[in-house]
């Protein structure tokens, strides 16, 4: 993983930027503006407004090809926040 996200109650996910880039114009557009030098190990770490059970339900949805619909639902307002997945459910 090239970036870390923390939830809002302080749960570190890793994940790609280039999956989250092309699954979400919001994280596309935000990494190609400068990153907080901010990071742990060299790592950038982006703090989000979401908990990580909403932001694990999110991550579930972008990065896995079809998730399960509860995955889906549970998900529903980060994918609207971050513009993501927009033909799912």
């Amino acid at each position: 993983a090239d970036t870390i996200l923390r939830s809002s109650d302080g749960i570190d996910f890793h994940v790609w930027r280039v999956i989250l880039s092309s699954a979400s114009p919001f994280f596309k557009d935000m990494f190609s503006l400068p990153q907080d030098t901010s990071s742990e190990a060299g790592t950038p770490v982006i703090p989000v407004a979401e908990n990580s059970q909403l932001l694990d339900a999110f991550l579930l949805t972008i990065l896995v090809s079809r998730c399960h619909p509860e995955a889906v639902r549970r998900s529903r307002p980060a994918r609207r926040r971050y513009r993501a997945c927009d033909d799912e459910v």
